[in-house]
């Protein structure tokens, strides 16, 4: 395999198409394609994988319109160990092949950490095995074991983390299992060294504090937006077409397939790895599992509809993930080698010519020609890089491990709405605790009351007997 490190790209041109799902990239990126003598490279993690074209919503054979298009479905669906390293390492000579054909490489996919591994030197590390004289790793030695971690919770892997690697611990929410399990992995692979550290000598090395130097010297990158309302609209279309083409049938076979790998290998289901991370298999997982006759039940219809709406509500919530981690990474994240972004406003189909191809059209014409690019590009806002601390919130039951966050919470409405139902609740129930106490106090008091009345009378009688 060519070596990342030897490329030149200096004078060639590339461009990026991201955004979030159901903006319209695949439509736009094969317009392109057309029209510039361009080749389609994907940056999507889960169309990578061979099969279950509906789940990943891979262009079919007529969207692709006789582009080329490269890096889809050449990775084994059972391969749970595939990695961003892995995909830059299979990317970058594909890339280097296109420009030497004089083609236009169009980098296409809503990964943006694919999308960040090619675009900048600084990637993930690769763990280098050495032998440890680590004391700590060789007593964890059993407890690293994929066995063992496999049976081990989201919160228990943090904590496991923590004892190994606290900074990172630090900086990953305990919900955040895929990335949790990534860092002790790395800390198994590599003898000892935590990522931190690797990560601080990455940096060191590099010059650079966050990602690295810029690996294209000549990059566009496009970023398709669309309206909230519009989306949650195309995202519910999107998710009826996945099922009238037959969502359904093809999660059940490959479910089967994999159900019974698991059986034979004796592994449990894991949904933080592989394909298994796409939407659709954890929203579906319980229906799968129900036999035909249940699946036409009363209960199996309920379920369904369940796998539904939770489906639409993962892919609206991956979107706005992605929104999000866009603006971070390339408009709030900025160092001098960033690059410009030019934003494509998909909202109005009936003007997507106009607004989205054209505009495209001549922003990559300038581009090319080295003019000057007829459109603004997004404006960056740098910002403090984020302060992580580990902190909980007993009354609300919830983690958080950014500073800001945390502050922002103490300053919630629904926190303090929290801490009055609470502080009432506690009240009560330190009323309630109290009253048995209080009423055998009133009783006693009560008790000589009488006693004292029955006195007075008896002295009273003495009196007027006298």
């Amino acid at each position: 395999m060519t070596s990342v490190t030897n490329f030149r790209y200096t004078t060639s041109p590339i461009i990026i198409i991201l955004g979030a799902t159901a903006v319209g990239k695949t439509k736009l990126s094969v317009y392109l394609s057309k029209r510039f003598n361009g080749e389609i490279i994907n940056a999507d993690s889960m169309q990578i994988y061979e099969g279950l074209d509906i789940a990943t919503a891979k262009p079919t054979i007529e969207e692709r319109d006789n582009v080329p298009h490269h890096l889809f479905s050449y990775v084994n669906p059972l391969d749970r160990s595939h990695t961003v390293v892995d995909y830059r390492n299979d990317a970058l000579p594909i890339v280097e092949s296109v420009l030497s054909r004089s083609h236009l490489p169009f980098i296409v996919g809503g990964t943006n950490y694919y999308i960040e591994s090619l675009l900048f030197h600084l990637n993930p590390p690769e763990p280098v095995t050495e032998s440890s004289s680590n004391e700590q790793f060789s007593s964890l030695a059993s407890d690293l074991s994929d066995e063992n971690l496999s049976k081990l919770t989201s919160v228990q892997l943090h904590e496991l983390l923590a004892k190994i690697d606290k900074p990172t611990s630090i900086r990953k929410h305990p919900n955040e299992e895929r990335k949790i399990r990534r860092a002790i992995e790395f800390y198994r692979e590599s003898g000892g060294i935590p990522l931190s550290e690797a990560l601080k000598k990455q940096h060191a090395e590099s010059g650079f504090s966050y990602r690295g130097t810029f690996r294209f010297q000549r990059c566009c990158l496009l970023w398709l937006t669309c309206q909230k309302e519009e989306l949650e609209n195309r995202i519910n279309n999107r998710v009826k077409s996945m099922l009238d083409r037959g969502l359904i049938d093809e999660l059940s076979k490959f479910h089967d397939e994999y159900n019974q790998t698991c059986k034979e290998s004796e592994q449990s289901y894991d949904y933080t790895r592989g394909v298994f991370q796409a939407i659709g298999f954890k929203e579906f997982h319980d229906y799968l599992l129900l036999s035909e006759d249940e699946r036409k039940s009363e209960h199996g219809e309920k379920v369904f509809a369940n796998a539904i709406e939770r489906l639409k509500l993962s892919t609206r919530q991956y979107s706005k993930y992605q929104e999000k981690w866009l603006r971070m990474r390339l408009l709030q994240r900025v160092e001098e080698h960033s690059p410009d972004v030019y934003e494509l406003d998909t909202t109005n189909l009936s003007s997507w010519t106009e607004n989205v191809e054209q505009r495209a059209e001549a922003i990559i014409n300038a581009f090319l020609k080295n003019e000057t690019i007829p459109f603004d590009a997004l404006p960056k806002k740098q910002i403090d890089e984020p302060v992580y601390e580990q902190n909980t919130c007993s009354t609300c039951d919830r983690v958080f491990h950014l500073k800001s966050q945390w502050n922002d919470h103490l300053k919630s409405k629904q926190h303090k709405r929290m801490v009055r139902s609470t502080d009432r609740a506690t009240f009560r129930r330190k009323l309630d605790n109290a009253l048995p106490s209080l009423m055998n106090t009133l009783d006693i008091l009560e008790k000589k009351k009488m006693l004292e009345n029955e006195e007075e009378s008896d002295e009273f009688d003495i009196d007027k007997e006298i």
